[in-house]
């Protein structure tokens, strides 16, 4: 077998692997939408046609008066801050026309036309900048991020996550530079990045394992500041346990609002549970699961040496832990997936699995009016790449906890030879 991948490795590198099979699911999934005369694209879309820009535009509304908690708004200040900015853009009649009026108007496409080219123009420039290979395969990356699948559904939402991950990876490009003003700029990128959504956080522990404890105090407090200064904007400290019972009561709605296109731990159980028949309490499992992978993911990384799986295992937690984690979060693992190319990574069977992993994360699949799972049907039913994207999170990251703890392992045993 080590031959056979040896001859391979000669003659395609695991990139190349990664370019062939997003480029493989683009093409069968254009030559669908063609064919079905775009019916196939609502594979990848909650079927109801007049949701489009939702996100950013209900966060728009609930802002135009800047009471966002008391309208049950679940984002940080940082998020509700950008949007009561964009909602002056819109006049008072607009606002009282609802949400679809401002989506609708010359206005709305204005300022979504803005916040998409904006963010996706920034988030290509870190990209091309970060990725080390040819012109072409710069150009060829771009394009499969571009007809992916977390990018279709993050374009038709407007979710304001894009954001937050362009921060996130600055924080990641910038952490370990030599020069103070930009481990300054990393340092307040991702508290600017917690700001906007939470479960960022989870990349602080980034400089613990650096052992970097000034950076890390640093990082606490900038993004303290950051965090809960902006809540006097919007209430003052009720507003901070207004957006804390919003949250439980939106992981409340979301769990009764059907499986489909989320990708969290808990709800990727759930599917399996009403897959099987299974008549117990499988959010319960679910939960356990997800607290479980929580606590190994986070342990785990510690012994982890490259760079790329480092990125990932972090990456995958703010992905598996909230219970109401979307599709097109799914962005957020670009850096790892770039780290990964970047690394020029052998070609075996752990590294073959990986890169079939990251195509199964990031493909288009529009295959036309699929409906694989009639027991999970509904107005949010379960599609094929809400299931295969599900189903590569918790195999990803069952292989870097195993990964990571082996590793874990190995260096404690080494510190105690040394010692004996």
């Amino acid at each position: 077998m080590k031959s056979v991948l040896k001859k391979i490795e000669n003659k395609i590198r695991i990139t190349d692997i990664y370019f062939i099979g997003m480029l493989f699911f683009i093409i069968v999934s254009a030559y669908n939408c063609i064919r079905t005369n775009g019916i196939a694209l609502y594979d990848m879309l909650v079927p109801n046609y007049q949701n489009h820009y939702w996100d950013l535009f209900t966060s728009i509304f609930y802002n135009f008066s800047g009471e966002p908690y008391e309208s049950g708004v679940v984002y940080p200040p940082g998020a509700n801050i950008i949007c009561f900015c964009l909602s002056k853009f819109f006049p008072d009649e607009l606002y009282f026309g609802g949400t679809n009026a401002m989506r609708d108007s010359q206005v709305g496409m204005v300022v979504m036309l803005w916040f998409i080219l904006l963010t996706t123009i920034v988030l290509f420039v870190i990209v091309f900048r970060d990725y080390q290979g040819r012109s072409q395969d710069k150009f060829i990356f771009i394009i499969t991020i571009i007809f992916s699948a977390p990018y279709i559904r993050e374009i038709t939402k407007m979710n304001i996550i894009t954001i937050s991950i362009i921060f996130v990876y600055i924080f990641l490009l910038y952490k370990d530079d030599e020069r103070p003003i930009f481990r300054w700029l990393a340092i307040g990128s991702l508290a600017v990045a917690v700001a906007i959504k939470i479960y960022p956080v989870f990349f602080g522990i980034y400089l613990l394992k650096d052992k970097k404890w000034k950076t890390a105090i640093q990082c606490i407090i900038a993004g303290i500041l950051i965090f809960f200064v902006p809540f006097c904007l919007f209430g003052g400290v009720d507003s901070i346990f207004l957006m804390i019972k919003n949250i439980f009561n939106t992981t409340s709605i979301f769990n009764q609002s059907g499986l489909g296109f989320k990708i969290d731990i808990t709800n990727t159980i759930n599917i399996i549970g009403e897959l099987v028949g299974y008549n117990g309490n499988i959010r319960l499992i679910g939960t356990v699961f997800n607290y479980s992978f929580l606590l190994l993911g986070l342990v785990t990384f510690l012994g982890h040496t490259e760079k790329w799986k480092s990125i990932a295992i972090l990456s995958l937690l703010t992905l598996s832990y909230p219970t109401f984690s979307n599709s097109y979060a799914i962005l957020i693992m670009i850096p790892a997936l770039i780290a990964f190319l970047n690394s020029k990574p052998e070609i075996n069977i752990l590294n073959l699995i990986y890169v079939i992993l990251f195509v199964l994360l990031f493909a288009p699949m529009c295959f036309g009016g699929q409906d694989i799972f009639p027991i999970l049907s509904g107005v949010t039913r379960v599609n094929l790449f809400t299931f295969v994207e599900s189903i590569s999170i918790i195999v990803m990251e069952l292989l870097l906890i195993a990964e990571g703890g082996k590793n874990l392992i190995n260096q404690v045993r080494r510190k105690k030879e040394s010692f004996s």
